[in-house]
């Protein structure tokens, strides 16, 4: 989330819920890697044993200016400024997933302009998303960790929907897998939000859905998002474009007058696997039927295999395979030993070479540069550039 959010230096950042502390402090983070000063962190966190272990944590990290506050958020939020709630930059949570909450005594109800959330039945998910936007300034972004629940859920929930999406305040909304967040083994989302008329001009009137449900690495009590799967997460919404099974950009309207204010992710960018193809015919009579080859065809040309040498031809709709490949252990053979893939693995390699005679002073000069981000992106955009043409990568694997 923090690289969705890219915070910059010398900006403020804002969480509502920020628990030990950790998004402030990769926010930070990345904003002194990208060259930036510090950020004005804040925080509230409404345990007080875990308020204390944040301003600890802070504090070890070198960040003892962090203003943290303890108390309930939605009850009674903290940062206030002659008499308003404090605006930032930046603001970034991970709020506890269906709680229920009290309107009683509730201080600056007017930060909840959409609508309210039943008191009960743990659905308080979206008066934090509320709350959030309501401290963020005109020309910030915010991005929350959510439920799935939120997304398609009726009654209040619906109209909280619709008043955002008729403001044009969701810019994008990314699906995350299940058994992620350590204590929860639901699916997750991350809504992505501006302030009414705060999108860039590109992005107005449209929301990006990501579907990276299974961009992950299974561990064995949980899973993991590795540094490549959020480089596809971020370079998505980076462009801000339809990515056949991954991303699908929508228009709003579609939303409110189509869908009813709907936001299931699975309704517009559907990641599923295509279902396993089974040939009736096939199976009684043998062949392999050519639409199968032919739907293998691109996968095997990037890697420069020319996949007829598998296949001799029946008719006009099947072929049986090879007289060369009498057995599975035939197949995997004659692939490792393929020219084409061997002449097309030397082509990547050729093209590595080249990047790297270029790339390797920048690396060299880097302990006293000292400047590791700008180095990064620099290397990024050089090395696409120069191995996309083999064909092997495409844009995301490049990145990997």
């Amino acid at each position: 989330m923090v690289r969705i959010l890219d915070p910059q230096g010398g900006s403020s950042l804002y969480d509502p819920t920020c628990g030990s502390g950790g998004m402030l402090i990769q926010g930070n983070e990345h904003a002194i890697a990208h060259n930036g000063p510090p950020l004005s962190l804040h925080g509230q966190e409404d345990s007080g044993a875990v308020w204390a272990i944040c301003r600890m944590n802070l504090l070890l990290n070198g960040i003892p200016s962090a203003d943290i506050r303890n108390g309930d958020t939605l009850m009674e939020p903290k940062h206030i400024e002659d008499g308003r709630l404090m605006r930032f930059d930046g603001v970034i949570a991970n709020p506890p997933f269906s709680q229920n909450y009290s309107r009683r005594g509730m201080q600056f109800s007017d930060r909840f302009r959409f609508g309210w959330c039943p008191t009960t039945g743990k659905k308080a998910d979206l008066m934090f998303a509320q709350h959030m936007l309501a401290t963020l300034k005109q020309t910030g972004k915010m991005a929350v960790v959510m439920p799935h629940g939120v997304l398609f859920r009726g009654g209040e929930e619906r109209k909280i929907r619709l008043g955002l999406l008729q403001d044009d305040c969701i810019e994008a909304v990314i699906g995350l897998p299940d058994n992620l967040f350590y204590g929860t083994g639901i699916p997750a989302c991350v809504l992505v939000m501006r302030q009414a008329g705060g999108k860039p001009e590109p992005r107005r009137g449209q929301v990006l859905f990501i579907n990276a449900d299974r961009e992950f690495r299974e561990g064995r009590a949980q899973k993991f998002i590795d540094p490549e799967h959020i480089e596809k997460i971020v370079s998505a919404y980076a462009t801000f474009e339809d990515i056949p099974g991954f991303a699908a950009l929508v228009r709003t309207e579609a939303i409110i007058g189509g869908e009813d204010g709907n936001l299931n992710i699975r309704r517009y960018a559907d990641s599923s696997p295509p279902p396993e193809p089974h040939d009736v015919r096939a199976h009684l009579h043998g062949g392999v039927p050519r639409r199968e080859i032919d739907s293998l065809r691109p996968m095997a040309s990037a890697q420069g295999f020319a996949i007829e040498q598998l296949f001799r031809a029946r008719n006009a709709d099947y072929a049986d395979f090879a007289d060369a490949i009498a057995r599975r252990t035939e197949l995997r053979a004659l692939i490792e030993q393929d020219a084409g893939i061997a002449a097309r693995r030397e082509a990547l390699a050729l093209a590595f070479d080249d990047w790297w005679n270029h790339a390797r002073d920048g690396l060299a000069a880097l302990p006293e540069r000292r400047h590791l981000m700008p180095l990064r992106a620099e290397l990024l955009a050089s090395f696409e550039p120069a191995v996309l043409p083999v064909g092997c990568l495409d844009r995301f694997e490049s990145r990997h």
